[in-house]
């Protein structure tokens, strides 16, 4: 009955190794998945910042783009209003 006993518990240990290794190995898949996530995570970030830049640079075009047409037309009326002045003259 003893070396029964042995036998059992060494087939018992030796599923338990094969699980245990299965375990590990997984792990690894899983570190090396989140290895991945981050990496490209990081990426994302890299081409936000990218984008977030490119939106701000447009934006001040658009505004100095606005604000020039927005003195430009003063200019004309004050122009204008400079030739109806002297006109009356």
């Amino acid at each position: 009955m003893n070396e029964e006993n042995k036998n059992y518990e060494t087939i018992l240990l030796e599923r338990l190794e094969g699980k245990i290794d299965a375990i590990i190995e997984g792990q690894k898949v899983t570190d090396t998945k989140v290895d991945l996530l981050v990496e490209d995570m990081d990426e994302v970030k890299a081409r936000l910042t990218n984008i977030e830049s490119e939106v701000k640079e447009v934006n001040t075009k658009l505004d100095k783009k606005a604000n020039e047409e927005v003195v430009g037309n003063h200019e004309k009326r004050l122009i204008k209003l400079e030739n109806a002045v002297l006109a009356r003259a």
